[in-house]
């Protein structure tokens, strides 16, 4: 099955992506633009549910898309969060603790 050119590599973003971008069977990638789906398929995910407010096609069976505008998000997949990786676009992001509960329950919102 062919795949398109990695982009991130002709951007030389590609040694970021192999250090820093995570692994797994099946990866939630949002924003995903055209490319990121194949990297992960790559490098061993089995499926690929990728979310994008553009409209792209993918003719591989194992990415799974949803074109979305998005002006919320909420993540909580019972510790499946752990080692997500959050790119943003804007100056001095942070984090900001909003409530915490027993057992090592944290809600944070991004700034």
């Amino acid at each position: 099955m062919t795949t398109p050119d990695p982009l991130h590599y002709e951007r030389g973003e590609g040694p970021f992506w192999e250090a820093y971008y995570p692994r797994g069977t099946t990866v939630l990638d949002v924003g995903s633009y055209i490319d990121t789906p194949y990297w992960f398929l790559k490098h061993g995910a089995r499926r690929v549910i990728a979310i994008d407010k553009e409209a792209y096609t993918f003719t591989d069976p194992r990415i799974h898309y949803v074109r979305a505008e998005i002006d919320a998000i909420k993540i909580d997949i019972e510790g499946a969060e752990k080692g997500m990786i959050i790119e943003t676009h804007y100056p001095n992001p942070h984090l900001v603790l909003l409530h915490s509960w027993p057992g090592d329950v944290k809600l944070w919102r991004l700034e």
